[in-house]
C-alpha cells in the first residue's frame, strides 16, 4: 500500500493543546487527495463530534507544499487495543459499545452522504475518557478516523 505521508503529535501554539497532525507529502496526486479531504471534513463541521463518534477537526495549515490537517489527539488505533491484549480478542461486554458506537458514527457519515471506503481496526481509533481512575475503565469510545491512507 502507497504510504501518503506521517501523523505526528504536536502542540497547537494557538491554544497549548496538544494535536495529531496529519502531514501529507508534497506529491501532485497526494495533494489533490488531501483537497478532497478537506472538503470532507468541511461536510463533517455540522456534526457534534463527541455525539456523532467522529474525530474533531480544528483545520488544516500549509508548510511549503504541503498540507497539514490538525486532528484532536486520540488514543490509539483499534488494532493496537487489541494488540495490547496479546492479540487475543476483546471481551464481548467490549465488542457491544464499540460496535454501537461504530455504527452510530457510520449512520452519522451517512446523514451528510459520506460513506467510508476503508473501515478497518486500524482506522479505527479508541479513546478511554474515563473520569475517575479508581473506577473500573468503560470500554473505549470507538472513531472511524476520515482519511482512508496509511500513514
Amino acid at each position: 500500500m502507497r504510504s501518503f505521508g506521517v501523523v505526528t503529535r504536536c502542540r497547537d501554539t494557538k491554544n497549548n493543546k496538544t494535536v495529531a497532525v496529519k502531514v501529507n507529502k508534497s506529491d501532485p496526486e497526494i495533494l489533490l487527495q488531501a483537497k478532497l479531504e478537506i472538503f470532507i471534513l468541511e461536510q463533517l463541521r455540522r456534526l457534534d463530534p463527541d455525539r456523532c463518534n467522529i474525530v474533531e477537526w480544528n483545520g488544516y495549515f500549509l508548510d511549503g507544499e504541503r498540507i497539514c490537517l490538525n486532528f484532536e489527539l486520540l488514543d490509539q488505533s483499534l488494532s493496537d487495543y487489541i494488540g495490547d491484549r496479546n492479540n487475543q480478542g476483546l471481551p464481548m461486554r467490549e465488542i457491544r459499545p464499540i460496535l454501537h458506537q461504530l455504527a452510530n458514527a457510520l449512520f452519522h457519515l451517512g446523514s451528510v452522504g459520506i460513506v467510508h471506503a476503508d473501515l478497518k481496526p486500524v482506522n479505527i481509533m479508541v479513546v478511554n475518557r474515563s473520569e475517575s481512575q479508581a473506577a473500573a475503565a468503560p470500554p473505549p469510545r470507538s472513531v472511524p478516523e476520515l482519511g482512508s491512507y496509511q500513514y
